[in-house]
């Protein structure tokens, strides 16, 4: 549930739902929870994923599964 609560809440961070492009939406998620911007292969993974026009619950998704990466999870 915390997992699930977490994706839900980032994808509707105000910041990040006025956003139209995917690019620019992916990009914010990776300076938010990780500091960085996303390599060029985390982008086209992104991209694959979410297609031409992702809806609030694939944006969820995709928070959540960011949010549960070993980079997120782990400091090295």
């Amino acid at each position: 549930k915390f997992v699930v609560e977490i994706g839900r809440r980032l994808a509707n961070r105000p910041e990040l739902t006025t956003l139209t492009n995917t690019n620019q939406h992916v990009e914010s998620l990776y300076r938010i929870l990780y500091g960085r911007s996303p390599t060029m292969n985390e982008l086209t993974l992104a991209q694959q994923y979410l297609g031409k026009k992702p809806t609030a619950i694939q944006w969820s998704h995709y928070a959540q599964a960011l949010v549960m990466t070993n980079e997120f999870v782990f400091i090295d």
